[in-house]
């Protein structure tokens, strides 16, 4: 087994499809003519993942589809949870592709991203590292915390080094949101 160790798949519906033959998917790397990777296709889905080294990713989908050779999970109406120190960073999207082996995962329809401390992005399209800890959006953008929102484009945030970087921002300042300032 590969040094990835998945913990549970908790199958939330009765609905559970296994395919191990004849699945759609197709390995270019597969050995005979016309065999494919074994898949395992599930509704309703909580996948948690513990890395040896003890970082904890976890998967809620409506449905999703876990291909075994290629290590790589399809999701759609999803929610992504990685544990850091600070809390909960949660993704949530209609559709992401998670590739275990690698650990990234990509949102092709876009995304929510939310960080404790009332921090959060709002984007197109994305892709985030998990080793490195790093989402970067390509594509407008807008990333919000406690009294301000910025708009703009291609964001990458790096929330472990609580850094954001952003182009074109146009932002809004609530004025409301941010303590006021005692005057002498």
């Amino acid at each position: 087994m590969s040094r990835v160790a998945v913990v549970s798949v908790l199958l939330l519906s009765s609905a559970l499809s296994v395919g191990c033959s004849g699945s759609s998917s197709r390995n270019p790397g597969s050995t005979g003519a016309g065999e494919s990777d074994p898949e395992l296709v599930m509704s309703g889905m909580v996948m948690t993942e513990v890395r040896p080294s003890g970082v904890r990713y976890r998967l809620d989908a409506d449905r999703a589809t876990y291909a075994l050779a290629g290590k790589t999970v399809t999701a759609s109406g999803i929610t992504f949870a990685l544990r850091e120190q600070a809390g909960e960073v949660r993704v949530t999207a209609p559709a992401v592709t998670w590739d275990v082996e690698a650990q990234s995962a990509a949102f092709p329809g876009g995304c929510e991203a939310g960080y404790p401390g009332g921090y959060s992005a709002r984007v197109q399209v994305a892709g985030l590292d998990l080793r490195d800890r790093v989402f970067s959006a390509f594509g407008p953008a807008t990333f919000s915390g406690p009294g301000f929102t910025v708009d703009g484009a291609d964001l990458v945030w790096r929330w472990r080094e609580g850094k954001a970087d952003l182009k074109q921002p146009k932002s809004v300042i609530a004025p409301g949101a941010i303590p006021a300032r005692k005057r002498g």
